[in-house]
């Protein structure tokens, strides 16, 4: 009965340990140490401000948003019923 017991840890000794759930860590491979480092790939969208070129300094030519109400503008005028 003990062979068998000692074949299941044979198995076990073959098999790389398990450290846990998700994706297998990346084998690190051996770089000389003359090599020099990559540079990194930027991920994403830029940000857009690289060869953005610089406002001037401008006055506001008008006001921005919604008009006022002036005393000019028409009105509803009540009904008279």
């Amino acid at each position: 009965m003990e062979g068998g017991e000692s074949s299941s840890t044979d198995k076990a000794a073959e098999e790389a340990p398990k450290r846990g759930r998700g994706r297998p860590r990346k084998e690190k491979t051996e770089e000389p140490d003359d090599a020099e480092p990559k540079p990194k790939r930027p991920r994403g969208r830029p940000k857009g401000t690289f060869k953005k070129p610089r406002p001037t300094e401008e006055k506001p030519k008008g006001s921005r948003g919604r008009p006022r109400k002036d005393a000019e503008s028409p009105k509803k005028t009540e009904k008279k019923s």
